[in-house]
């Protein structure tokens, strides 16, 4: 859940640099969601990072082509999913006890 000491600018800010830290190009920028995009070992990846109440929920539109030429196919990046997440919060935890 989000600290109720945080803005929304400052929760959207969090989450803008949690996907560039972890080597997403942010592509979106509005108040209250946040998307990423990835391409990297055949998966096309985009995240969207949105405030929902006092919590940012994330969802994600992904494919995977699993050898070069084949047909892409949808998947779940779970790991990526939960590094965001974790990140995510100790960014969070960070900000609202400064």
């Amino acid at each position: 859940s989000i600290p109720a000491e945080l803005s929304g600018s400052e929760v959207d800010a969090a989450a803008a640099r949690v996907l560039a830290g972890r080597g997403w190009t942010v592509t979106e920028r509005s108040a209250g969601r946040t998307v990423g995009t990835l391409q990297r070992a055949g998966y096309d990846a985009t995240a969207i990072l949105e405030r929902e109440g006092q919590r940012v929920i994330i969802r994600t539109d992904t494919t995977r082509k699993p050898v070069p030429g084949a047909e892409a196919q949808p998947i779940i990046p779970i790991n990526w999913l939960r590094y965001l997440q974790r990140d995510l919060n100790q960014q969070l935890i960070q900000q609202a006890t400064r």
